[in-house]
């Protein structure tokens, strides 16, 4: 029974160690300013804050490969492509961060175009997102989520002539901004 009592004792006070202080919260450091002759005080109080952006992460496709095809004219070609952004922290999120994703070529002013390497006329392609044209230099989607990705397609316009078949190139360039909230309180 002695020792019963003893380890009810022992369990009561590791429970009563336990608990955690009243959360008080810690006062705020304070300095002491005397008034002088003629009863006035004056001081400062140091005010610091820092604002800082959310970070995130871009993800794009490496390439966008079509591979070897015949050339068959007045013939589009597609590709599929998603673009997603990830690692935005969620308070960011829910205060209403977004990113904005733009796409250009590079093409003369952005412009979605292909280069033959051995000289003669580019071949132009068009950008979607889902149905909806994405003309060059502009917004391609709007990220609110993580982890969201969003789909897209490249469809290219094979050569006017069998005399500019060849190996084409360029690039489909994205670029991501950062749109901040509006004001979230009254």
């Amino acid at each position: 029974m002695k020792k019963k009592i003893t380890a009810l004792v022992l369990a009561i006070g590791l429970l009563l160690m336990a608990q955690p202080v009243l959360a008080q919260g810690e006062p705020l450091p304070t300095t002491t300013i005397p008034s002088d002759p003629r009863g006035e005080a004056r001081g400062g109080s140091e005010i610091k804050v820092t604002f800082m952006l959310p970070s995130y992460t871009l993800v794009i496709p490496k390439t966008l490969a079509f591979g070897d095809t015949f050339w068959v004219k007045q013939q589009h070609y597609t590709k599929d492509f998603e673009v997603s952004v990830f690692g935005m922290a969620e308070d960011a999120l829910k205060l209403g961060y977004a990113v904005a994703v733009k796409t250009s070529g590079s093409g003369t002013g952005g412009a979605y175009t292909l280069e033959k390497g051995t000289g003669g006329p580019p071949i132009a392609y068009t950008v979607k997102n889902g149905d909806a044209d994405i003309p060059a230099n502009r917004e391609f989607g709007s990220f609110k989520t993580n982890n969201m990705p969003q789909t897209g397609t490249v469809t290219l316009n094979a050569p006017t002539d069998s005399a500019n078949v060849g190996q084409y190139q360029g690039n489909l360039v994205f670029s991501a901004a950062l749109v901040p909230p509006t004001k979230t309180t009254p």
